[in-house]
């Protein structure tokens, strides 16, 4: 028994070792598995295996067509998809159909189903307007809207009014924006306040706006030359702004070609940099017509200047110089500078009435104190106006305006004068000076209206000449 029992162990221990190794084995390789990467699937069974005739008759169902020429009749044009099929796009409204309804049939039916006034259009018509569609870009072409096209055009439409206002462009950023910012906000609400704080209107995207909105503007009027079928005029008119600087302006009036009626457009303004001879000028002019490719020699028909003596010399004046390049030119002088000259002409007696009332006008106007003074007289006397306005020479309405702003204050003015002892209002105290004063400021007053009815847009040389001759009547 004992000997048994002490053989049996080392047996037992034999198969403790072989059962302690079997779970060692066991874990280790249940662990493998567990690291293991999955076996890869069976491969399944493609399609040409269980179809075998699907491809083919896949590739017959989805047959693409493709886009003609012979479609603009219907006003169609084409669009091309990433996979390279073309489908059809209006270019009268921009929706595009299926590839499928690349179809003469299809095609004629949208234009007689959606634009029924357009089936009458000519070829050349169709031909235009596909034209303009695709000028206008891909946005469009695409028949897409995008979500910051409202805040460019609002950027350009903020720059447009700055422009026509003549404010500092720096004005949107500091007061355009959060005024409207602050509106949105309250009216609509936070969420509405965001769209607006997309909108560009920076110092440099507004100057940018401008600039690029008088590119275009200019390169319209330059095309409506070139179309325009009879020849075109000019007028133009150099003068000194108050910082010393020479400006040249240039206004031209043609016929447009599509519609037969005439037009006046701003063509350019410069600045003469040195000398303001007649020669400059002409080959400023000269300079811009070649750049901007204007056949002036043939399209330019007439010429109208202030009559200054470097635009109308003989030889060496602007008109001069013009003549030599275009014979056929017709030179006319602007009938408000003859108006303003003629009315320069007056008695010795009114002269005189004139210089004095500049004079009183100087003593009140141009001194501080003095003008502050006679404000606060008018305001206590009741008066309808309470300043007097500044003479200008060169301003041709200021002469009318100031005679008649004297003599609705010549009581006032006559009192302020004898309160401060200026011996002026002895001017005022006579009958025959009033009376003078009066007169001018009545003649003066029709004088101004007939000067406005002068100007204007399309006002031709019968329009004048029939409103001088109705004033003198």
């Amino acid at each position: 028994m004992i000997g048994g029992t002490h053989a049996q162990y080392p047996l037992h221990s034999a198969v403790k070792d072989k059962d302690s190794s079997r779970e060692l084995y066991v874990r280790v390789s249940s662990r493998r598995r567990r690291l293991a990467p999955p076996p890869p699937a069976p491969p399944a069974r493609s399609l040409s295996r269980c179809a075998p005739h699907g491809t083919s008759l896949f590739k017959k169902m989805s047959k693409k067509r493709k886009y003609d020429e012979s479609y603009v009749n219907f006003g169609f044009t084409f669009v091309t998809e990433r996979d390279g099929t073309q489908k059809p796009q209006c270019f009268l409204c921009g929706k595009v159909l299926a590839n499928g309804s690349m179809k003469p049939a299809k095609l004629s039916e949208h234009l007689k189903t959606v634009h029924p006034g357009n089936v009458c259009d000519s070829i050349d018509d169709f031909r235009t307007k596909k034209a303009r569609f695709e000028k206008a870009g891909t946005l469009p072409k695409l028949g897409f809207t995008p979500t910051q096209k409202p805040c460019l055009e609002a950027s350009y439409k903020v720059a447009y009014r700055i422009a026509q206002q003549k404010k500092p462009h720096t004005i949107a950023e500091t007061l355009v924006k959060p005024c409207a910012l602050d509106i949105v906000e309250l009216v609509c609400g936070k969420n509405e306040r965001k769209k607006v704080e997309a909108v560009p209107l920076s110092n440099d995207v507004i100057h940018s706006r401008i600039v690029e909105m008088s590119s275009n503007v200019l390169k319209q009027v330059i095309e409506e030359l070139n179309a325009s079928p009879f020849p075109f005029s000019m007028q133009l008119d150099e003068s000194t702004d108050v910082s010393q600087c020479s400006q040249l302006l240039v206004f031209v009036r043609y016929v447009k070609h599509d519609t037969r009626s005439i037009k006046e457009e701003f063509l350019f303004c410069d600045s003469l940099l040195e000398t303001t001879k007649a020669s400059d000028v002409f080959e400023m002019i000269k300079k811009f017509f070649i750049a901007q490719n204007v056949d002036w020699k043939t399209k330019l028909g007439s010429i109208c200047t202030d009559g200054a003596p470097a635009m109308l010399g003989n030889t060496s004046g602007f008109a001069a110089l013009i003549k030599k390049e275009c014979p056929h030119v017709i030179i006319t002088h602007c009938v408000l500078h003859r108006h303003a000259l003629a009315s320069r002409t007056m008695p010795t007696f009114l002269k005189e009435v004139m210089s004095t009332c500049v004079k009183i006008i100087n003593f009140i106007r141009a001194r501080a104190l003095n003008h502050r003074l006679f404000k606060k007289l008018c305001q206590e006397m009741g008066s309808e106006h309470e300043v007097l306005l500044y003479y200008t020479e060169v301003r041709w309405l200021s002469r009318g305006q100031v005679l008649k702003r004297l003599f609705e204050l010549r009581e006032e003015v006559l009192l302020f004068l004898k309160n401060k002892e200026n011996s002026l209002y002895e001017y005022l105290e006579r009958e025959d000076f009033v009376e003078g004063l009066a007169y001018l400021a009545d003649i003066f007053t029709h004088l101004n209206e007939i000067n406005l009815s002068l100007q204007g847009f399309a006002v031709t040389i019968v329009d004048a000449s029939e409103r001088l001759k109705g004033f003198f009547r």
